[in-house]
């Protein structure tokens, strides 16, 4: 029996860090995506779907993404998030921006005061 020595590698760490993310004003979550999911699954109305549903169904999506592109191209305003969360991402960017002026218990505790579970 091989024994590996328990937490994260590297390779690992670097997919759960978010100080990248977060400089670069991405996303840190998946939840657009399960968004996204939840409305196709609405738009199909079935566990198990036809394959002619399914095909009606993606090509009313397709549509539906040229139309968001389009509208995009042409400079109109996406969805803003909520208020709550702007203001959240701002003080949490603030907070990584400062990260190497702070040592790490200040900054971990300034990250999770800006966490809601």
């Amino acid at each position: 029996m091989v024994c590996r020595p328990i937490g994260l590698s590297a390779n690992r760490l670097a997919l759960w860090n978010q100080y990248d993310a977060t400089l670069a004003d991405l996303p840190k979550t998946n939840n657009s995506v399960e968004g996204w999911h939840r409305a196709f699954s609405s738009l199909l109305g079935a566990s198990h779907p036809t394959i002619w549903r399914l095909i009606d169904t993606i090509k009313k999506e397709q549509g539906s993404t040229e139309i968001k592109i389009n509208q995009l191209i042409a400079g109109q305003e996406q969805v803003a998030k909520k208020k709550k969360y702007t203001k959240t991402t701002t003080r949490i960017k603030k907070i990584v921006n400062s990260y190497h002026e702070r040592n790490l218990n200040e900054y971990l505790i300034g990250i999770a005061h800006n966490l809601q579970i």
